[in-house]
């Protein structure tokens, strides 16, 4: 053991509160937790006295007054490097824990990438979904880097697993794009569409927009058989327009 690390000190939280109401306990205990504190007994919570812990600690302390409850902050550090040494494995052991939590997660997310690959769902909602999932996996590897002060050997491997993620998200994220812009389209020209009606506007998968003409708004659909095309809720016209060649629905 290193002489810094015979230096440690550590943080301990005395948590005393009443009976009732219990989302007072809940909500005090769901601080320590929070930050990664070490529990040591009933109420009685232990972190490394450094500065990432400072503010989950006083948040603590204020909902303990809140709930008229008393919290007590004391120093304290190992009376043998023996006792020093377990209560740094101790420590590290919880966010060992944590990690693999993490580590499971970043498996989860890569099954779920692979399963939507493999079944061609490259939609611009799913691609969102699962920006969120990744930003979320990191915030939570941000947090459990600052909390583990004495580096888990699990550590590594998160970071590498992470980088992992992230390039298969953003892979996943480039075949949505071209599979979302990947439209070939035939707009209707004027001598490719066979109006219908008097002077027909375009029709519903025109790239083209505007407002109907007074004639379209009233008019009926057409009854001839050669063309059975009723207008969708956005065509208000009546054409024959040439085949559009689309890629699979994807937005």
């Amino acid at each position: 053991m290193t002489n810094a690390e015979q230096r440690i000190r550590w943080l301990l939280l005395v948590i005393k509160l009443p009976a009732d109401p219990s989302r007072h306990r809940v909500a005090v205990w769901r601080e320590p937790r929070k930050i990664g504190a070490l529990s040591l007994g009933q109420g009685i919570w232990a972190v490394p006295e450094a500065p990432v812990f400072a503010d989950g600690v006083q948040r603590a302390l204020d909902l303990i007054d809140s709930a008229g409850g008393q919290g007590v902050t004391l120093r304290a550090s190992g009376r043998s490097p023996e006792d020093a040494s377990r209560f740094r494995e101790m420590f590290t052991a919880a966010r060992s824990a944590d990690w693999a939590e993490f580590l499971a997660d970043c498996g989860k997310f890569e099954a779920e990438i692979d399963e939507e690959v493999r079944i061609a769902k490259f939609t611009l909602a799913e691609l969102e979904e699962e920006k969120q999932s990744l930003e979320r996996l990191r915030r939570w590897h941000r947090d459990l880097t600052a909390r583990d002060v004495f580096g888990a050997p699990e550590a590594a491997e998160a970071g590498t697993r992470l980088k992992q993620c992230t390039a298969i998200c953003e892979d996943y994220a480039e075949r949505s794009s071209a599979r979302c812009t990947r439209v070939t389209r035939t707009p209707c020209e004027p001598s490719a569409c066979r109006p219908l009606l008097p002077r027909c506007g375009p029709c519903a998968r025109c790239t083209r927009r505007g407002s109907p003409p007074p004639s379209a708004r009233t008019a009926s659909p057409p009854t001839s058989a050669a063309s059975p095309r009723t207008p969708s809720p956005r065509c208000w016209s009546w054409t024959v327009c040439p085949p559009w060649t689309t890629a699979p629905k994807c937005c």
